[in-house]
C-alpha cells in the first residue's frame, strides 16, 4: 500500500502545475512563483510526503533485500532535493529582487539529476539481485537504462527529449509492480528463503 500511495501522491503533485524550466528568465521565474506561491508550496509538501512514503516502502523492502532497500532509501532521500529547491524558490521569489529566484531556478536541474542518479542506482541494484522475480529485474533494467541515458544526455549537453518523462514513468511502473509483488507476499523474507533454497 505504501508503494501505491506514493505513486498516487507523486502523480497528483507533478500533474497539477508546470514549473518554469532552467532557461526561463529570473523575472519570469519570480513572477510565476509569486503568482502561484501557495499552490507550489502545498504541492512540494505533498511531494515530500510522497518521498517519505517511498522511504517507508524501501524500509519494508529491506526485510526482503537489504541492498535494494538501502538503494530505495537513498532514492527517497534524493527525491526530496527537487521539492526542497522548488520550495526555496517559492519562498524567496520577490519581484524587487528577481535574481535570487533565478539563481535557485538554475540549480533545479541539478536537483533533478541527483534524483535520477538515485533512481538509476535503485534499478541497477534490483537488476543485480537474483532473488527478485524476473519481471521486476527486467523493469529495473529498463529504468536503469532510461534514467542512465537521461543523465548522459544531460552531462553531454544534449537535449533530454522523451528521456525526461520515460525514466520517471518506468520508475513508477517498477514501484507499482514491486508494490503488487509485496502485497502478494512475493517480496517477503519468507519468499526470499524459498527463492534461495
Amino acid at each position: 500500500m505504501l508503494a501505491w500511495t506514493f505513486i498516487v501522491l507523486l502523480l497528483g503533485s507533478e500533474a497539477a502545475l508546470n514549473l518554469p524550466d532552467e532557461s526561463a528568465s529570473a523575472s519570469a521565474v519570480t513572477a510565476f512563483y509569486t503568482q502561484h506561491r501557495a499552490v507550489v508550496v502545498v504541492l512540494q509538501l505533498i511531494g515530500l510526503v510522497a518521498a517519505g512514503l517511498l522511504a517507508g516502502y524501501a524500509g519494508r523492502l529491506r526485510r526482503f533485500d537489504a541492498a535494494a532497500g538501502t538503494a530505495g532509501l537513498v532514492t527517497a532521500a534524493l527525491a526530496c532535493a527537487p521539492a526542497v529547491v522548488t520550495l526555496v524558490i517559492a519562498l524567496v521569489a520577490d519581484p524587487t529582487h528577481p535574481s535570487t529566484a533565478g539563481t535557485w531556478n538554475v540549480w533545479e536541474p541539478r536537483a533533478d539529476d541527483a534524483l535520477f542518479v538515485g533512481i538509476t542506482l535503485f534499478g541497477a541494484v534490483i537488476v543485480s539481485r537474483r532473488q527478485f522475480p524476473a519481471l521486476a529485474r527486467v523493469l529495473a533494467a529498463i529504468v536503469a537504462v532510461l534514467c542512465g541515458a537521461r543523465l548522459v544526455l544531460e552531462a553531454t549537453g544534449h537535449a533530454r527529449g522523451t528521456f525526461d518523462s520515460l525514466g520517471p514513468i518506468s520508475f513508477l511502473l517498477l514501484i507499482a509492480v514491486l508494490g503488487f509483488l509485496s502485497e502478494f507476499g512475493r517480496l517477503s523474507p519468507t519468499a526470499r528463503v524459498s527463492a534461495v533454497t
